[in-house]
């Protein structure tokens, strides 16, 4: 005969695995106190990515920007900045389907050397999380290349991600800000920069 309690002991260990997944992919929550990251967490918020992140059945990569970065961004029309929909679309690709960790980077990109200034062909081609539910044909648009390159002035080669479109647009790695290679749901990587070929140039 079950034990009575036994139904109650599994619902609650099945609401422990809800929350801590969900938890697990909140990325305000995953942003909040980080030093510098206030604006770039606000922006994913209002554009609707925060919800895209949190929805998101299999790992998630975001790329996260600084606050003095994400200044050319504001959301503010009519100040320089870029409504909504614009900067959701520029957003869009620091938002990457698929785990990526600071261990995995440097394992499988900086064993590579390359030509200075040159990115090596052996990257990694990464859709973002928005592409894998759009029926665009735009495809090159909607991915990134994860490459070791030399950042001028330094004789090591980096993690870059630039666009499939403008290999001239790429940011580079500068470090880790969150990970959970346990259960490899979401990971925060902190860059340079947002990626330039998505910023509206005038």
């Amino acid at each position: 005969m079950p034990h009575p309690r036994r139904p109650v002991l599994l619902l609650f260990l099945a609401v422990v695995v809800f929350l801590s997944s969900f938890a697990a992919l909140n990325i305000t929550a995953i942003l909040s106190g980080r030093r510098g990251l206030a604006e770039f967490s606000r922006a994913l918020s209002i554009t609707g990515l925060e919800d895209a992140i949190s929805s998101s059945r299999a790992g998630v990569t975001v790329l996260a920007v600084d606050d003095a970065h994400m200044a050319p961004l504001t959301t503010t029309p009519g100040r320089g900045g870029l409504p909504r929909e614009a900067l959701r679309r520029a957003l869009s690709r620091h938002v990457l389907a698929g785990y990526y960790d600071d261990a995995s980077l440097r394992r499988r990109l900086l064993t590579v050397t390359t030509g200075a200034g040159d990115s090596t062909a052996a990257g990694i081609v990464v859709p973002t999380l928005l592409l894998l539910d759009d029926d665009d044909a735009r495809a090159a648009a909607g991915a990134v290349k994860i490459v070791a390159r030399r950042a001028q002035g330094r004789a090591a080669a980096s993690v870059a991600f630039e666009p499939m479109d403008d290999d001239d647009g790429a940011v580079f790695y500068v470090g880790p800000v969150h990970e959970a290679p346990d259960d490899g749901s979401v990971s925060v990587l902190l860059v340079s920069g947002v990626i330039a070929s998505i910023v509206p140039r005038a």
